[in-house]
């Protein structure tokens, strides 16, 4: 048989940049552009303050120069004497202090006048020595001031500086400059944000809708290859990493590339030399940078695994706490935690012994662009080819762009992580299910009959195409009936109900509905008129009514009372707080197994479906409960066709017919009668079944059409040990003492009764009346020795303990308590007309002489 998937495998498309927002709107679109403009402005603001900033340099340099200009002139000063200063200079270019002193006389002659800045000077420097660039730059100045020669700072004869006014204003525009592109920056930035993030925002939202309704829409076949945590982390976490991608990050992005951009086209106009050197330096800043954020994004995934696990163990232990304390696990538990964060402790250590290098690596790159550019700078300068307000522009602009580059790369990353993430979501998105839940098509039938035929149907899970669950089946239920299908595997019976149900579609054959195979009907509607009971009861964290509800969005609330009243679950729901409106908490865990039960069979039937299919609903409930599902599920099958998925094959007696399946096909069908008188597989089941409820140690079932607990005595009896020998003795007492009535109780007697039934009677004397209680025992079959211990009560209530060793003899066990009878009275009364029985049960017992270790125990 070839292997069959309901799910076809479409290819997976990798998503691109522009796949990012095929959610967006036009007006998205519109937000988006103008947040993409707002960022180029914001981007391009640095690299224009930088442009600024070197004109506004310029203003004070040269301000500077003409001040100095101004205190340093020297145009009276003697021509002779400059050459006699000048020989002196040379003569000695490390200029001693006795030369020195030389220099100073020559100064301070007459021919100098005294308030020539040369004589200040003079007097100020001391004995101190000149290095060369101070030797070589006062000859310079002293040569220019009487050759009348200029340079790039201008002299006061050349040029009449800038009045105190005039740099004001200078000082002004430019500080105005900044602030008004503070204030465009301002504008800019917030547009940009407030553009990005609701347009973000309008997509994510879309897309989590489409998301999730596209994970609802998918075959339940999708859901078997697809694990339930990692759908759950795609909804939250996945969708959370596109958000980021596509928010004002994106923008982010666009801003640094119009830095860089920026900055190097306003330092290739300023300055294309400088521009280049430094450019030259900016790859290596680049790749230090990149490598940092690579590091970071790569390593914050392996952290939040490494501690995550370390958490995940926490979270296992201290749910687990009880079960650790009671084993003595806490400092196992406590190693094995610390071992998980040691885990993560080392793979941090490494990060950031690796962040370190490459930071400190940045610095080294930064400060030696920044020494290049200074160099390169004042050799241009000397030249006369650029100014200093020149050289501080393409420095600081394109120092801006190449940083910008290593800021960019953190929300680069982010949006290439959000491509990754999109292209898994969209190919989920983009998938089309065979078995379409939202399809309109297929036919709706007018009226249902409830005819339901399996022909010749083959079928194996998508997960395990090897293994053939359902081999050549064929069955056929008539409207109406009630079918039960059993067998040793669980998984050959729930497929029936996955397949009515369409979960899953046939490998081979067909399911029929009323003659219409379920591929052409409508599945909304098919799936509309099929209620379902499974073992484990699920509710939602709502109130009953909306539980209820669930079933049929459109009833109204006197059909929910209805379909709680036929499920047995209008007497609890009213006893309530709230009654209907009552929230039942996550999963229902205010209420009890059976309640939850109950408003699932309501939820079931609110919808008034014509095929009710039953998993097991009983299964796991005590008898009492049973009790109660069982009679609520007898209302509920009237006028359906109903299929029940059995386990305990006691629950099948009143069924039409009943489908034993084995090896994925019919081995036997008929009913419960038909099936026993077979002995075939059906009765194997059976027996094997009941005689593992036999053995297990049940609460015994009280009788309460014979007993009239009214008549009985109230007082308390408490008989601790009680030891029998191997032989039946005559009035043997042993006396215990009640510390409340002061009272004394025996056992009188041990009857033998013809090998078929023993008598131990319990008796208690006082002033008022004597109790007896009486343990009959009557032999079925042969079993081993082992050791029989149970509780059962008496009909006043009090409990009675009995453990004993017991051996090969399977026994009834009916235990009486008698008021104000005689001993002799009840040995000669075989048919007990005055006892009342207490409880009746089928038990594993000793034999007629084994009565070497009873111990009953008496209490309330």
């Amino acid at each position: 048989m070839h292997c069959f998937r309901t799910v076809e495998k479409n290819e997976k498309k990798k998503s691109t940049i522009s796949g990012l927002f095929r959610y967006a709107s036009k007006a998205d679109v519109v937000l988006m552009s103008i947040g993409v403009i707002c960022s180029v402005i914001h981007g391009s603001s640095f690299p224009v303050l930088a442009l600024v900033f070197g004109q506004m340099t310029n203003v004070f340099i040269q301000q500077a120069s003409v001040n100095s200009v101004e205190n340093n002139s020297q145009d009276h000063i003697p021509l002779t004497m400059v050459g006699n200063v000048l020989d002196l200079i040379h003569t000695n270019p490390f200029n001693s202090t006795s030369n020195y002193s030389n220099y100073t006389n020559i100064l301070h002659s007459s021919d100098v006048d005294s308030n020539s800045p040369l004589n200040v000077e003079s007097s100020t420097l001391g004995a101190f020595f000149m290095s060369e660039m101070e030797r070589l730059s006062t000859v310079k100045t002293i040569t220019e001031m009487n050759l009348g020669q200029t340079t790039n700072i201008p002299s006061q004869s050349s040029y009449d500086g800038l009045s105190p006014e005039e740099f004001y204003n200078y000082m002004t525009k430019y500080s105005l400059y900044y602030i008004y592109i503070g204030c465009i920056v301002l504008f800019a930035a917030f547009i940009q944000t407030f553009c990005w993030e609701i347009a973000c925002e309008k997509q994510v939202y879309r897309l989590r809708k489409a998301f999730y309704s596209q994970m609802l829409r998918q075959e339940i076949s999708w859901y078997d290859l697809n694990d339930d945590e990692n759908l759950t982390t795609k909804l939250s976490d996945d969708l959370e990493r596109i958000r980021e991608g596509i928010s004002s990050k994106f923008s982010m992005v666009t801003q640094y590339i119009s830095t860089l951009f920026t900055g190097i086209l306003i330092g290739l106009y300023v300055n294309w030399r400088l521009t280049l050197i430094i450019l030259c330096v900016t790859p290596f800043l680049v790749a230090v940078s990149g490598a940092l954020a690579i590091i970071s994004a790569s390593t914050a995934a392996r952290e939040q695994i490494k501690y995550g696990l370390a958490g995940s163990i926490a979270k296992e232990v201290l749910l687990n706490i009880r079960t650790v304390a009671a084993f003595g696990g806490e400092l196992k538990e406590s190693k094995r935690y610390n071992i998980a964060l040691e885990e993560g402790r080392k793979l941090v250590m490494k990060k950031y012994h690796v962040f370190s290098i490459l930071l400190g690596s940045v610095f080294v790159i930064m400060y030696s662009a920044y020494g290049i550019a200074f160099w390169y700078g004042s050799n241009l300068i000397v030249n006369e080819i650029s100014s200093p307000g020149s050289i501080f522009t393409v420095f600081f602009s394109v120092m801006a762009g190449a940083f910008s580059v290593g800021n960019a790369l953190p929300f680069i990353s982010s949006v290439s992580i959000a491509i990754r993430v999109a292209s898994n979501i969209f190919n989920i998105i983009d998938n089309k299910p065979k078995i379409d839940p939202y399809s309109s098509q297929g036919k709706k039938l007018n009226k249902i009959q409830g005819k339901i035929e399996f022909k010749n149907v083959n079928f194996t899970y998508p997960t395990t195409c090897s293994i053939s669950v359902l081999n050549n089946l064929s069955l056929t239920i008539e409207p109406g009936q009630t079918v039960a299908l059993v067998g040793s595997s669980r998984d050959d019976k729930s497929i029936i109900g996955n397949l009515l149900l369409r979960f899953y579609d046939p490998t081979e054959g067909q399911v029929l509905l009323d003659n219409f195979d379920l591929k052409y009907l409508n599945l909304h509607w098919l799936r509309q008129n099929i209620g379902i009971v499974s073992q484990t009861p699920v509710l939602f964290g709502v109130s009953i009514t909306e539980n209820i509800r669930y079933g049929q969005s459109d009833c109204t609330q006197q059909d929910i009372i209805a379909a709680a009243m036929t499920s047995n679950a209008h007497s609890f729901i009213i006893k309530l707080p709230k009654g209907y409106d009552t929230l039942i908490g996550d999963k229902g865990f205010q209420l009890s197994g059976d309640q939850k039960q109950r408003i699932v069979i309501a939820r079931a039937l609110v919808k008034d479906p014509k095929i009710l299919l039953l998993d097991e609903v009983t299964s796991g409930l005590d008898s009492e409960s049973e009790d109660i599902i069982q009679k609520a599920l007898d209302k509920a099958q009237q006028n359906r066709s109903t299929i029940i998925l059995a386990h305990r094959l006691t629950t099948l007696r009143n069924v039409d017919i009943i489908f034993v399946l084995q090896d994925g096909c019919i081995a036997e069908s008929g009913t419960h009668e038909s099936l026993m008188s077979k002995n075939g597989l059906y009765s194997n089941l059976f027996n094997t079944q009941m005689k593992q409820e036999n053995n297990r140690d049940e609460p015994l079932e009280s009788d309460e059409d014979i007993m009239d607990e009214s008549t009985l005595d109230n007082k308390n009896m408490n008989i601790e040990y009680a030891n029998l020998s191997t032989s039946p003795p005559n009035n043997t007492q042993i006396s215990l003492k009640n510390p409340e009535l002061k009272s004394q109780y025996k056992v009188d007697d041990v009857v033998s009764n013809k090998n078929i039934e023993n008598q131990a009677i319990i008796d208690s004397d006082n002033t008022e009346t004597k109790n007896k209680v009486s343990v009959l025992e009557k032999f079925i079959e042969p079993e081993k020795i082992f050791t029989d211990s149970f509780i059962t009560e008496d009909s006043d209530g009090r409990k009675v303990n009995v453990t004993r060793k017991v051996s090969s003899r399977k026994v009834k066990r009916i235990i009486y308590l008698e008021q104000g009878s005689t001993d002799s009275e009840l040995e000669s009364n075989d048919n007990h007309p005055n006892s009342y029985r207490g409880s009746t049960s089928i038990r594993l017992m000793s034999q007629p002489d084994d009565y070497s270790h009873l111990k009953l125990k008496m209490f309330v």
